[in-house]
């Protein structure tokens, strides 16, 4: 049998690396800001611990607290909007795929969130990074829904998925779009039984 030689430069090699070299910057970002304080780190600090040159930091974070929170690749590809927009699904559906994976592009494990919100707690240069980072993203998946949706429901539904988020990672067994599919219905359901009967027992 003829033996397959596989390309060390194939795209899915190629992929595994940045995201091996991604996650080592960001820990040592994240190890080190939480040692010394995220305002006292410096991109150079973490460029010298994860050996690497400043610019292939930039081409992996935009900032030092993007490295620090591991919020380096949030940004929509083509190919995942062509894909969305391409749906013949349900839009929500759909939408807590696309979702799952950009958080996956960058899913750390249990103990690196703990520590993040650790350092969000004592920083709030991060919080307010963390925030913008989010509101960029949200717009963005605003706009792309809305070529689906109206303006008005396409807001509502990334709403609505960005709530469920948070729920959707106490359950690590499952994966990511199945929990956030999940999450997401458990919601709407408690917002329907909360509607079905209004305090003062008015219709």
């Amino acid at each position: 049998m003829a033996r397959i030689e596989l390309d060390p430069e194939s795209p899915g090699l190629r992929e595994r690396k940045k995201r091996l070299t991604a996650r080592r910057i960001h820990q040592v970002a994240l190890t080190t800001a939480l040692a010394r304080g995220a305002s006292n780190v410096t991109v150079k600090e973490i460029c010298d611990g994860a050996d690497i040159s400043s610019r292939t930091f930039f081409n992996y974070y935009a900032s030092k607290s993007a490295a620090i929170l591991g919020a380096g690749d949030l940004e929509i590809t083509e190919e995942q909007k062509k894909r969305f927009l391409q749906g013949t699904g349900s839009v929500l559906e759909d939408l807590c795929t696309l979702v799952a994976d950009l958080a996956g592009r960058s899913e750390l494990a249990h103990e690196d969130r703990t520590k993040i919100k650790q350092a969000l707690a004592e920083d709030p240069e991060l919080v307010y990074e963390m925030s913008s980072l989010m509101r960029s993203l949200r717009c963005a998946l605003r706009d792309l829904v809305t070529q689906r949706t109206g303006a008005r429901e396409g807001a509502m539904v990334v709403s609505l998925v960005f709530a469920a988020l948070p729920f959707a990672y106490t359950d690590e067994e499952q994966a990511l779009p199945l929990r956030l599919r999940e999450a997401v219905a458990e919601l709407a359901a408690v917002a329907a039984a909360g509607l079905g009967t209004p305090a003062n027992g008015r219709p």
